[in-house]
């Protein structure tokens, strides 16, 4: 709870948590719940449970990046001067880089029977973020 929310603008016994969730943008929020859900699966699944293969590895390295190059692409965003649509542009794409990536080895490990119950979740919530980044992009251009 802000306890010393006095003199700043920010109301009074609200939780910050609460406070924060207003102001982050939606698709980084969505990325970010995706990102960490996946990467401590990977995480768990390639250090502890020795399941070391390339796609694994992929999965733990490229899934915080994508969270990582679209917290970039808003700092570009909020800089606002003549270069940030561009900058941003380029780091949204990749973002959906590092995001084909994770889903590319998703795909595999589901494959190679390397599957857990949400998996279906993982791959379905990376299509749709790969759609928001497109449109994010998309708007950027115009």
């Amino acid at each position: 709870v802000c306890e010393n929310c006095q003199g700043t603008g920010l109301p009074e016994g609200v939780p910050i948590r609460d406070l924060l969730g207003q102001r982050r943008d939606a698709i980084y929020v969505r990325a970010y719940a995706w990102s960490t859900r996946v990467f401590l699966w990977a995480r768990d699944c390639y250090w502890e449970q020795g399941m070391r293969n390339r796609d694994m590895f992929r999965v733990n390295v490229n899934a915080y990046l994508v969270t990582v190059k679209i917290a970039f692409a808003l700092t570009e965003e909020a800089r606002g001067d003549e270069h940030s649509p561009a900058i941003a542009s380029m780091e949204y794409e990749l973002a959906s880089t590092y995001l084909s990536r994770v889903r590319e080895s998703l795909g595999s490990l589901r494959a190679m029977g390397m599957s857990r119950p949400d998996m279906a979740w993982m791959m379905d919530e990376a299509d749709a973020l790969s759609v928001a980044l497109d449109e994010r992009r998309k708007k950027l251009k115009l």
